[in-house]
């Protein structure tokens, strides 16, 4: 930015360091502005400042906090990279590029993986994830249908003894290809670890069809999450492992479970993938973003060319 030596603001650097607890109310007054007021970092604020992992970062201007940025460890050396905000007065000053760059550099010393999420639209993220070394692993749209009330007979819990049939069905399904590989934790994207799958079996959250004589066992895992009036809650796929011909037909089944279990509507953050959006489309989902979701990941010591 120009220094302009009428205006003592144009002297000032963007200084980026851990957050403190001094920094909530300019948080809090920054984060007001984001999405009509409807940004859920003021309701985790206070739960990150706790997180004695990670590095919850803010950009300071002139003794102000106008950005944050965070990163999250997930275990098996996954880190998840999120709410990078920057206040709508101080935007088109590089201050989101020296947030991302200085989280980054921190990761760069733990190693791994390190994946965000970010809108379709907000070209200037895509540059920047470009720019270090990202590369898009999956595009994603949400997907959601009401609750079916018809019999859902043929899914049946999981049980621990079947652990291994689902961990080899999610690392082979189709369907966790399309998203690369990746495994929905509700707006974090992880890879299908074995502790993960297990914790949803021990949950009740993963299902299962199949397994009679000649047919191979199909898996569903889900999970709830509360609708937006606070009172009711939807059943989220996270992930599905079947083979593609029986996509549409599984889907049917998850809209059957979402009403066995309560819950309307059934959603899925769905891969961008012809075969998957025909199926959705045939077992009557719509899509209710208006944008889709692009799926970042950087990987220590890759070099993208």
């Amino acid at each position: 930015m120009a220094i302009n030596w009428f205006s003592p603001s144009s002297y000032y650097t963007v200084v980026c360091r851990p957050a403190l607890p001094k920094d909530t109310e300019d948080v809090l007054a920054l984060t007001r502005l984001i999405w009509e007021g409807r940004d859920y970092v003021p309701h985790v604020w206070e739960e990150w400042l706790a997180e004695p992992e990670g590095l919850l970062a803010v950009a300071e201007y002139g003794g102000r906090v106008v950005g944050v940025n965070r990163l999250a460890p997930l275990g098996n050396n996954e880190w998840w990279m999120q709410a990078l905000r920057v206040h709508p007065d101080f935007e088109g000053r590089g201050i989101a590029s020296r947030l991302h760059d200085y989280v980054l550099e921190y990761w760069e010393k733990q190693g791994g993986v390190v994946r965000l999420a970010t809108s379709a639209h907000r070209l200037p993220v895509h540059h920047l994830c470009r720019r270090t070394g990202f590369r898009l692993a999956a595009e994603l749209m949400g997907y959601a249908a009401p609750a079916l009330d018809e019999p859902c007979d043929r899914l049946r819990p999981v049980s621990e003894s079947q652990l291994e049939q689902l961990e080899r069905a999610v690392h082979t399904s189709p369907e966790l290809a399309w998203t690369g590989g990746l495994l929905d934790l509700i707006w974090v994207w992880a890879e299908p670890s074995r502790e993960r799958l297990l914790e949803i079996v021990k949950e009740g959250r993963a299902w299962v069809w199949g397994g009679e004589p000649g047919n191979s066992e199909n898996f569903l895992l889900v999970a709830t999450d509360e609708n937006e009036d606070g009172l009711s809650s939807h059943l989220q796929l996270l992930a599905i492992a079947c083979p593609v011909e029986a996509l549409a037909q599984a889907l049917l089944d998850f809209r059957r479970l979402a009403m066995r279990l309560g819950c309307s509507p059934a959603g899925w953050v769905a891969p961008v993938n012809a075969a998957a959006q025909a199926a959705l489309e045939s077992s009557g989902f719509q899509p209710y973003w208006e944008r889709s979701l692009y799926l970042f990941e950087k990987r220590a010591g890759v070099v993208m060319v």
